[in-house]
This record gives structure tokens, C-alpha cells and sequence, in this order.
């Protein structure tokens, strides 16, 4: 199976040879970058037996984060090597993890590659954020013997009906981890029904329940003032946005200034790159904009694009109301704990499949409410941002549930543990 998967990898190398050079001799990438993706390291190695943690980007960085804290805390003298597969969730890492880490980029599922980090690092365990399966470096981690783990693990129903059609290739390399501990029932017998073992499969809960939001000791006047929004303002963010869903924000966003006459929007785009694009929208719709990265007078502005990495999380904490993108198209959304920790009001669209448990508890709790158009949109949100009381109430029933639903931390830390000793 490995065999006919590599033959595959093969073609899509030389068809991804063009961008490469591209995005080397053009948008002038770090070549080292693409030395570690091919297993060429520039770093000090760790010792031997450690533990290897695997985020791909930011959300994944975001959530493997307290995990990589928690467990260094718990055991100082194991070396932790962490790696991304995107700059942006490098450049977080970074800035997050204390110098004892070792940070690395992940190396492309090439054999050599494969073999080369291995051989490099020499984990004893290696830990998969969320649904990461990598078929060469599960492959040879299993005949080198080292130890994997999928932790926080969720298969969305659009991932599965793709992976039940290709059980028949998943199925052995499922089968190789020797851990996957799951979001929730369905996400395990899913994991079951693809080829894992049912007796490594467990059900720890999930890891974002128990994030910290950034910045909880500030105050809300403290953060606004950091972010240059005016003190006294209703606050709308509509949170990592896609494409076709600024248009409906910004329609959403005028309409609601008709009877909430000081709103202030923000819009924080799932992928920066999309800045410029967005800020034309915006002069378009004739709403004075500004984006995070500029310096200067703050006053006179109405919109505002974060236009930064790192700092969404933070920034819920000068909102009044959250609106999660990617859940108006058919994305699946985006993760709206963020929000909920920071006891804000949610409101998510009809697409919210790969946050299926989670936003179906905050529904269940009245602490998020499903907007199916853009009408229900405006009406929710005018409802709590014009009774500031009710909307705080919504807001504390959602950070219950989260209060409710932590534990998935301390689970996943002693599972490691476990699969580190034995």
C-alpha cells in the first residue's frame, strides 16, 4: 500500500516543482524552511527518547500550545521537539514557547524526509494534533519503533465520507497508532469504522475547552484602548472570515448602524493574505476603515481588519458580540470557544460541521444562537447588542460550558505519559 501511495506522491512532486521555485525565487521564502520540510535540519538536535508534538497551523498551534506547557511542566527532563507545517503557525510557536522546546518545521511525507527527522530527533513518542494521518511517517515511525498518538482527534462528516471511500488504503496506517484519543463518541467510532484498533481508541473530550483566553487578567476598557476602539462602542467581530462572507458582514454590519447607532465591526479574515481585498469592500460600501497594523489616529473609523497574527483570541475580549466566519458558506465554521471564553454572545451560520459537539452544546445552552440568512443575522445580533444585559447573560451560559467540559487536558497528558513509560 505504501508503495502505490509513494508512486502518487511522486506525480504531485513534479506538478508542485513550479510553485516551489515560485515561492523561492519569487515571493522570497526562507530556504531553510524547506531544508527542515525535507529533513534537513539546522538545529541542535534534543536527546533521544522524547516526546514529538505536531500542530499544522495556527488553530492546531493554538490548541497544542497549554498541552506542550502542561507536560514539560509535568516533566521537566523529557525533551519536547514541536513542529508546524506552516510558517504562520511557526511564527506563533515561537512567540508562545519558552527556549526549552526545540521548534522545527514538519517534513514533507517523502521517504527520506521521513526517514531523516526520525533519525534526527529519535522520539520515543509522537503526538498528531486533530486529524493529521501522514502515511510515510506513521509507516517507518512503526518499524523504527516509536510510539504515535492522534490526540484531540475529530473526523467531520464531510472528512468521513471522503476517508469511508478510501478505508481500503486508511485503513492500515490507522490501524499502526498505538493511541487515538477523540472529541466524542461519534469522532471514535468513526476512528473504529476506518481501521483503528478499538482498544486503543478513547474519548478524552476536547482540548480547546480547556484554553485559557489571552489577556483574561485585562480589562475590556484596557484592550480596547490597546486596540484603538473606542471605549464606548458596540462591538461586532466577525471572526475568521472566508470568502464570500464579507460581503453579507458588511451589508450586516450597515444595516445594524440603523438602530444600534454606535457600532464599531471588526473583521478578522481566517488568512491575512485577504487584507487588501477586504479593505476595498470596504471603501466600496463607503465604511471608514483601518487595519490593526496601522499606526495613528483611531478616532473617525468604524471598521477595523486585523490584519496581524496571534491576536484574535485577545481581541474578543474588547468585543460585545462574536460572529463566527467560515459557518455562512459551506466551510464547516470556525471555533467559537475563543469566544465563549471570554463569555461573549456567539452567533454561527447553518455550516458549523467541523464544530459540530461544540456549537450544538452552546446552542443547547443559549448561549449561541443559528442564524440561517443574513436577516436572522441582523435580528439576533440587534437583539443583544441593544439589551446589553441579555447578551451578557447569553454570554455566561456559554463560558458554563466551557467551565463544564474541561478536563480533556489532564487526560491527554497523562495518556502520553502512559504510552511514554510503557
Amino acid at each position: 500500500m505504501i508503495y502505490l501511495y509513494n508512486l502518487v506522491l511522486l506525480f504531485f512532486v513534479f506538478l508542485a516543482l513550479p510553485y516551489v521555485s515560485y515561492r523561492l525565487l519569487v515571493k522570497k521564502d526562507k530556504i531553510s524552511a524547506y531544508g527542515q520540510k525535507l529533513g534537513m535540519y539546522d538545529i541542535t538536535p534534543p536527546r533521544k527518547g522524547g516526546v514529538w508534538i505536531h500542530a499544522v497551523s495556527v488553530g492546531e498551534t493554538n490548541t497544542a500550545i497549554p498541552l506542550v506547557e502542561e507536560f514539560s511542566k509535568r516533566n521537566p527532563d523529557v525533551p519536547v521537539i514541536f513542529s508546524t507545517g506552516t510558517a504562520t503557525g511557526q511564527a506563533l510557536a515561537r512567540k508562545k514557547l519558552a527556549d526549552d522546546v526545540t521548534l522545527a518545521y514538519f517534513p514533507l511525507d517523502f521517504p527520506m524526509a521521513v526517514w531523516s527527522a526520525l533519525s534526527f530527533f529519535s522520539p520515543a513518542v509522537i503526538v498528531f494534533m486533530e486529524t493529521e494521518i501522514w502515511p510515510n511517517f506513521i509507516y517507518q515511525a512503526s518499524r523504527a519503533g516509536r510510539k504515535t498518538m492522534l490526540v484531540n482527534g475529530r473526523i467531520s462528516d464531510r472528512s468521513y465520507e471522503r476517508y469511508r471511500n478510501l478505508k481500503w488504503f486508511l485503513a492500515p496506517f490507522m490501524n499502526s497508532i498505538n493511541r487515538l484519543l477523540m472529541q466524542s463518541d461519534t469522532d471514535a467510532e468513526r476512528a473504529v469504522t476506518l481501521g483503528a484498533e478499538k482498544e486503543s481508541v478513547r474519548v478524552t473530550g476536547n482540548l480547546k475547552f480547556d484554553r485559557p483566553p489571552p489577556g483574561e487578567n485585562e480589562s475590556r476598557e484596557e484592550i480596547r484602548r490597546i486596540f484603538g476602539i473606542p471605549a464606548k462602542a458596540s462591538v461586532v467581530i466577525f471572526a475568521s472570515t472566508h470568502p464570500g462572507e464579507d460581503e453579507l458582514f458588511l451589508d450586516a454590519s450597515i444595516k445594524l448602524k440603523y438602530e444600534i447607532e454606535d457600532i464599531f465591526t471588526i473583521i478578522a479574515p481566517r488568512h491575512v493574505e485577504r487584507t487588501a481585498d477586504i479593505k476595498k469592500l470596504c471603501i466600496e460600501y463607503k465604511l471608514p476603515v483601518r487595519l490593526r497594523s496601522e499606526e495613528g489616529e483611531t478616532s473617525g473609523f468604524t471598521v477595523m481588519i486585523l490584519d496581524t497574527y496571534g491576536e484574535l483570541a485577545k481581541l474578543y475580549g474588547a468585543a460585545d458580540l462574536a460572529v463566527m466566519g467560515g459557518s455562512f458558506i459551506r466551510h464547516g465554521g470556525q471555533n467559537p470557544l475563543e469566544a465563549a471564553a471570554w463569555k461573549l454572545p456567539v452567533i454561527f451560520g447553518p455550516h458549523m460541521e467541523n464544530f459540530r459537539d461544540i456549537s450544538q452544546k452552546l446552542l443547547d445552552s443559549r448561549g449561541a444562537v443559528r442564524a440561517g440568512d443574513k436577516a436572522e443575522l441582523i435580528a439576533a445580533s440587534a437583539k443583544w447588542l441593544a439589551d446589553k444585559d441579555a447578551g451578557q447573560k447569553a454570554g455566561l451560559r456559554g463560558y458554563n460550558v466551557i467551565l463544564a467540559n474541561r478536563g480533556a487536558l489532564k487526560k491527554t497528558v497523562e495518556a502520553i505519559e502512559d504510552l511514554l513509560e510503557n
